[in-house]
């Protein structure tokens, strides 16, 4: 036991998922651009028209590029369209996403098609 009475592991899963918080709000689109981009799309996924579990899904993941966290960088699609769009990526350079990042948006998205993490919006 840790002096503040928690098994390390306890700890560790602690600081995991306090660090994937911190590495999604660093990629996700802010609430009010989410927000634009659920009104221009009309709250209806590109792909398929599907209206429910609803993603704002990065176009490019250049994060350099000033169109990053913009409107115009982004599409509504289903949590399982989202995890799709990153497979079929498999970690595009041109598109500004490392193969390591490409498996860890595949990792969180995974998680949240299954439920397993909730997100914020």
């Amino acid at each position: 036991m840790s002096p503040e009475g928690h098994k390390p592991s306890e700890l560790l899963s602690t600081l995991a998922v306090i660090g994937g918080i911190l590495l999604l709000s660093e990629f996700a689109f802010s609430k009010g651009v989410r927000k634009q981009i659920l009104d221009r799309d009309k709250h209806r996924s590109v792909w398929s028209g599907k209206t429910e579990n609803l993603e704002a899904a990065h176009i490019s993941h250049n994060r350099a590029d000033p169109k990053y966290n913009t409107v115009e960088n982004g599409r509504i699609l289903t949590t399982g369209e989202h995890l799709q769009d990153h497979i079929n990526r498999a970690g595009t350079e041109g598109l500004g996403l490392s193969n390591e990042g490409n498996d860890w948006a595949i990792n969180m998205i995974w998680r949240r098609f299954w439920g397993l993490d909730k997100r914020g919006d």
